[in-house]
Order: C-alpha cells, then sequence, then structure tokens
C-alpha cells in the first residue's frame, strides 16, 4: 500500500479516537474533489488518497433533488454488493447516515446519499448528491470500513493542524465544552456568559425559563 507523509491532519480528526473500536476514518474534500483514508495508531496516517465525485452543485446539501452532496460528519450503515446493485452503483456502496442530527435540527432532508462505485469514468461533481469512487478504488477502501464506527466526514475544505498539537487542541476544547456544560446545568447566567465572546451578548429571556426547569 502506497503511503503518504502526514506532518499534519485535518482539524475535522481533532476530537477522533479508537475508543469505539475503529482505527480508520474517512475524510471528503468536495473543493479537490478528493476522498481521504486515515489510520489511527497512536498518530494519523494517511493510507489512500482517491479521485472522487461529489454533487454537480456546490454548496451544503438541504432538500432531496438539489443535486449536492452533505457535509457534516456521518457513518456507513450498510454494505451492499455487486449482486444487488444496478450498475449505476458500480461494484459495492455504503449508504450513509444522512441526515443526521444537526441536519435534522437545520430542517436538512434528503435520502439515498451513498459512497458508492461506478461502472464510468470519475469526472468531477458528476453526482446527483452521492459520493463516488472508481470500482478498484471502493473496492480497496472497503477493508477500511467497520459499519456504523467507522466516520465519513464531508466537508467542502480541509484546514490543518499540526500532528502534534492535536491532542492539546483537542484537551483544550473538551475543557470548554465541560465547563459550558456545567454553567448551563447549576451555573448562573453570568457565569455561562463568560465562555462566549465579549461582543456576544445572547438574548436573556429565555434563561429564567430554563432555570426554572433545569
Amino acid at each position: 500500500n502506497k503511503t503518504y507523509p502526514a506532518p499534519e491532519i485535518p482539524d475535522v480528526l481533532i476530537s477522533f479516537d479508537n475508543h469505539n473500536g475503529t482505527k480508520n476514518a474517512i475524510v471528503v474534500e468536495k473543493s479537490t474533489q478528493q476522498l481521504i483514508v486515515y489510520c489511527y495508531n497512536n498518530h494519523f496516517k494517511e493510507i489512500y488518497r482517491f479521485q472522487c465525485s461529489t454533487g454537480e452543485i456546490s454548496g451544503k446539501k438541504f432538500c432531496s433533488g438539489d443535486k449536492k452532496t452533505p457535509e457534516g460528519v456521518y457513518f456507513l450503515t450498510n454494505e451492499h454488493k455487486k449482486m444487488d446493485l444496478s450498475p449505476t452503483y458500480g461494484t459495492r456502496a455504503f449508504p450513509i447516515s444522512y441526515p443526521n442530527f444537526f441536519d435534522r435540527i437545520e430542517g436538512r432532508s434528503g435520502y439515498s446519499i451513498w459512497l458508492h462505485g461506478t461502472n464510468k469514468p470519475i469526472k468531477p461533481r458528476d453526482s446527483n448528491g452521492c459520493v463516488v469512487l472508481k470500482n478498484k478504488d471502493i473496492d480497496k477502501l472497503s477493508k477500511y470500513v467497520a459499519l456504523n464506527k467507522t466516520p465519513i466526514i464531508i466537508v467542502d475544505k480541509l484546514s490543518y493542524i499540526s500532528r502534534d498539537n492535536k491532542d492539546r487542541i483537542k484537551t483544550s476544547i473538551f475543557n470548554l465544552l465541560e465547563k459550558w456544560n456545567k454553567a448551563l446545568e447549576s451555573g448562573t447566567y453570568h457565569e455561562y456568559l463568560k465562555l462566549y465572546a465579549s461582543e456576544y451578548l445572547p438574548d436573556i429571556s429565555w434563561w429564567e425559563e430554563w432555570d426554572k426547569v433545569k
């Protein structure tokens, strides 16, 4: 297997760990039409980088038929083999767990967003919203997929952090979230507000009602 040096990792992998039994993560960058497979064993290593095709319309998916590929953190929920598929889906296909919790909160809808192969040549932005790979590439990828455990993280443009800084940044973020949660559960409004930027002044009207039920 060809490997690539990875002094930096995508910041979308900051919170990743292998406590759920999977060592791999899949990252899709729509702007470059690339799918990247990372393996985690104390640190991340890039295993594969494949050309892919995403929805022909740019932007986050919002509704069925908009020909956009969703952006967010998802999981591969099932695997369909060639014998069960029409030629459109190539040698295998993995349904993606879209819409996720955050999509539903934002009113996003749609269905049948898959990661799948194709019997046609790959062209950039040539799908109805799915993530499409060459057959030979999705067959390689399948060895690194644990259903409902391996995340597929889809973004428009990746940004990177130093691999050495990953744990420090992760700890900092988790500490902030823990303080925020405690302030919301048992703190005062002012303790809660300290965790936000000074120029941010949220509507306080909901706090009294929340204080009655929390």
